[in-house]
């Protein structure tokens, strides 16, 4: 079967990194400064994905519909089918029909093209106000824009999977740390293990925006050797820390011997990203050894850069919240990156401030006296430094 899901050329860092984040706040000032104290971290690895995924088009976009070849104008699709929302009165879809798709839709009449119309990424996104978001970090610039999206094609049985989602979406809330095992989640987990690869896609996709500790709630139906194959596959460079991370929960024998093999080698040679989600699923796979091999090997190892001590920041935040026995030694390890790196110090404030953590008051102190302090890191620290003397009153 052939698989088509589109993705859109702009694209923005904000894949899995949204789902290993935990929403920092309950009320909306601490949401909005805790996404600032750690640098507008929706998520806790990050790579590149559509401005919105897939999943989030068939659950949440105005009108979705079924496309096909217009009889008067071949090129264009007419709308076959309304799956949610009312098209009359908006524009035609205005894309042109690709010639492989036009040619299987001449084969197969049952074919059709899944368009939605909703937010669209723009100009005109770049310029608004950046909004807290809701993981608990900072979505980017709110977009108005709306126009179609085409979202994927087939038939048969993958439609019906379209059809079922956009059914079961009217009782589904936006992923967040305390759904527990929402129904959606629930059901984007279960297609982890399709055979059929776009809805695989897709189940993907949507599970990268889930915390990481809400993810650690489900199990893997690939096998663990496939999943460490796709790590390396260029085709997959966008879902490769979801992957990675995916295979740390796996329960396959082999798994742990892939993980760390896979890790030992990101230690040396992988990107910052890839570091972090290795790191998660060591510690997954081989708990407070795998900790500390991390900590050692990347979040304070001499030679890291801030780049990496930063992704390594997002990784112990994911542990932190994931794990609650290893909370203590990870949060440390948070305090002593930010030592290492004062760069940091406000990024670990965010990650230390959600669990009362005030052991790096004095250094918040320290750098808020300093001269030529950039005016959103000190909004950070000094809401840190108030957060602490609030609790302690």
């Amino acid at each position: 079967m052939q698989t088509r899901v589109f993705r859109r050329a702009s694209v923005r860092r904000a894949s899995v990194r949204r789902g290993m984040h935990h929403a920092f706040g309950w009320a909306l000032g601490w949401v909005i400064a805790v996404a600032a104290a750690t640098g507008a971290l929706a998520c806790g690895v990050c790579t590149d994905l559509p401005e919105r995924t897939a999943s989030e088009r068939l659950i949440s976009d105005d009108v979705l519909v079924l496309a096909r070849p217009d009889p008067a104008s071949p090129f264009r699709y007419a709308i076959i089918e309304v799956l949610r929302g009312d098209p009359a009165g908006l524009a035609p879809p205005p894309f042109l029909i690709p010639s492989t798709e036009r040619r299987r839709m001449a084969r197969d009449t049952t074919y059709a093209a899944v368009l939605s119309y909703g937010p669209q990424p723009g100009p005109k996104a770049e310029a608004a106000p950046p909004r807290a978001n809701r993981y608990g970090g900072v979505a980017g610039p709110v977009n108005q824009t709306k126009g179609w999206s085409r979202v994927l094609s087939g038939s048969g049985a993958r439609l019906d999977a379209v059809r079922d989602i956009v059914t079961r979406a009217r009782g589904w809330g936006v992923p967040r740390p305390t759904s527990g095992l929402a129904p959606r989640f629930a059901h984007f987990a279960a297609l982890e293990g399709s055979a059929d690869p776009a809805l695989r896609l897709i189940a993907l996709h949507e599970l990268s925006l889930w915390p990481y500790a809400q993810l650690r709630r489900m199990t893997p139906a690939t096998p663990a050797a496939k999943l460490r194959a796709e790590t390396m596959d260029r085709n997959r460079i966008a879902e490769a820390p979801l992957l990675i991370q995916l295979l740390g929960l796996s329960r396959s024998p082999e798994a742990a011997a892939l993980v760390r093999r896979g890790a030992e080698n990101a230690f040396r040679v992988g990107g910052s990203e890839r570091r972090a989600a290795w790191g998660i699923a060591l510690v997954e796979q081989t708990g407070r050894t795998g900790l500390d091999t991390f900590i050692a090997r990347v979040a304070l190892a001499p030679a890291r850069d801030s780049a990496a001590r930063r992704e390594a920041l997002l990784a112990l935040a994911a542990i932190a919240e994931a794990r609650p026995a290893l909370r203590a030694p990870a949060l440390q390890a948070v305090a002593d990156v930010a030592a290492a790196e004062p760069d940091l110090l406000a990024q670990a404030t965010g990650i230390l401030a959600q669990w009362q953590d005030w052991q790096l008051i004095a250094r918040a102190q320290a750098q808020l006296s300093a001269p030529g302090l950039a005016p959103d890191t000190a909004y950070r620290l000094r809401y840190y430094v108030a957060q602490s003397r609030a609790r302690a009153d």
